[in-house]
């Protein structure tokens, strides 16, 4: 079995990630960012996750794929978040996105967002 070229990938997902186990601190803490991904060379992928874990005086769990509700207040140190995305760039004047986003705090918030996008370049053709 061999390694695929490039152009035979068909999913493609690199993540970066940053995790802190502290003992005696806040805890566990795991940020990633979904970068530079695509499904079948025409659906780029993008977005943020995080998990903090808590426990002590001040006990918290939280996972979010995207960002929390906006009536939600995060604790310090918890970075915004973009949405998951699929985005379809269709030539150079046109993209539709699929954004989505799955939070657990203290409720659980699922929102889903769909947006088509056209537009004109400034510059004759």
């Amino acid at each position: 079995m061999a390694i695929p070229s490039e152009a035979e990938v068909l999913v493609e997902i690199n993540i970066d990630s940053l995790g802190v186990l502290e003992f005696e601190g806040p805890g566990f803490l795991l940020d990633s960012t979904i970068r530079d991904s695509h499904v079948l060379h025409l659906f780029e992928l993008s977005g943020d996750i995080a998990l903090r874990m808590a426990l002590g005086e001040a006990p918290i769990m939280l996972v979010s794929k995207c960002g929390f509700h906006p009536d939600f207040r995060p604790p310090p140190g918890v970075p915004a978040l973009a949405r998951l995305k699929a985005m379809l760039p269709l030539d150079d004047c046109a993209e539709v996105t699929l954004a989505t986003c799955f939070a657990v705090s203290r409720t659980v918030s699922r929102p889903l967002r769909r947006s088509i996008w056209c537009w004109r370049n400034s510059a004759p053709a």
